[in-house]
């Protein structure tokens, strides 16, 4: 792994290199050859085989094949941990996209942002928005109407916090609470811009 280069042992047993190995010595190897899995700069693992009745089982064209089976493992191995990574970062975008601004997904998913435990005390601006009435609304109108409106109000609502770079916080039942602020903190204009959010949610 340290050097990257492939081995091929004839004698493992009285190979200083391998005469003291558990693994070796458990297994009764007798000859050996191994190659580690690389792409790039990164190794994931070694490949290794062992014949445990022959000295000099393997020749030196068996390593190269061994080194061409174990070059095409370690670039399928990189592109699994790839392939996991974006699934990772996708469903992370996805989840955090629900309630912060594509701006602030971004700095979370690039880890710009300190997520320490704990928090800290700061001073934030938070909008509170509701429909006026609503009680008495709901008690004249269908379930699915009421839900129409929600939904309709919702998406509009989270629009604008999110055009204004605001977070939204939750959902209480017809309110939606916001805050500016968190987790980046612009104090000359974090009240600003939660105003002209609540301007642009009235218009």
């Amino acid at each position: 792994v340290e050097s990257r280069n492939a081995v091929l042992c004839a004698d493992a047993q009285g190979d200083k290199r391998f005469s003291a190995s558990d693994s070796v010595i458990a297994a009764g190897a007798r000859s050996l050859m191994c190659v580690p899995l690389v792409s790039g700069e990164r190794v994931h693992g070694v490949l290794y085989t062992v014949n445990t009745r022959l000295e000099q089982a393997f020749r030196p064209r068996d390593l190269e094949l061994l080194q061409g089976i174990g070059a095409g493992a370690g670039v399928a191995l990189a592109k699994a941990a790839l392939g996991a990574h974006l699934n990772n970062e996708r469903a992370t975008r996805e989840r955090l996209g629900r309630y912060l601004s594509d701006v602030v997904v971004e700095q979370v998913v690039r880890g710009d942002l300190d997520d320490e435990l704990g928090g800290e005390e700061r001073d934030v601006t938070v909008l509170f928005c509701d429909i006026r009435g609503f009680t008495a609304l709901t008690e004249q109108r269908p379930a699915a109407e009421v839900v129409d409106l929600l939904n309709a109000l919702f998406e509009e609502v989270v629009e604008q916090v999110f055009e204004h770079r605001g977070m939204l916080d939750k959902f209480i039942g017809d309110a939606v609470m916001a805050v500016w602020g968190v987790p980046r903190q612009t104090p000359d204009r974090d009240a600003r811009a939660a105003l002209d959010a609540a301007r642009d949610i009235l218009a």
